[in-house]
């Protein structure tokens, strides 16, 4: 149950971390994370956050396991940032609201909050392991 929790916090904080972001350097990152318009036309908010938070644990629970083997924990972090850059461009290509543009801001806040998200979860992860 721990690890549950502790992959939803991480999930939730990479929201909260672009939401944050976002409004100091008015880039739209935070929408562009949870936006789905390319999938389903106007999904309501909580499915576009359920989603997100899905991948997030699926992703957390990933890594938990992989903790134990450290070089392929690390490389799976190196992995999953490199995957965060290419998704950045991805989903703003598929994306159907005009308002999803690429910019440089726009992708440094991106790979801010997302090194964030991996810092917490490796953080998480490692309290995890210890206990």
């Amino acid at each position: 149950m721990k690890r549950f929790c502790y992959a939803i916090v991480s999930s939730l904080s990479l929201y909260i971390v672009l939401l944050l972001l976002d409004q100091l350097f008015h880039t739209q990152t935070a929408l562009l994370l949870l936006n789905i318009d390319f999938m389903i036309k106007s999904a309501p908010f909580i499915i576009e956050l359920g989603l997100h938070v899905m991948a997030g644990v699926v992703l957390y629970y990933m890594l938990s396991i992989l903790y134990r083997y450290r070089t392929l924990f690390k490389a799976a972090l190196l992995v999953s940032l490199i995957q965060f850059i290419f998704l950045y461009f991805q989903l703003t290509a598929l994306a159907v609201t005009d308002s999803l543009v690429l910019s440089a801001s726009g992708f440094i806040i991106w790979l801010a909050g997302h090194l964030v998200y991996l810092l917490i979860a490796a953080r998480l992860i490692a309290i995890e392991h210890r206990t």
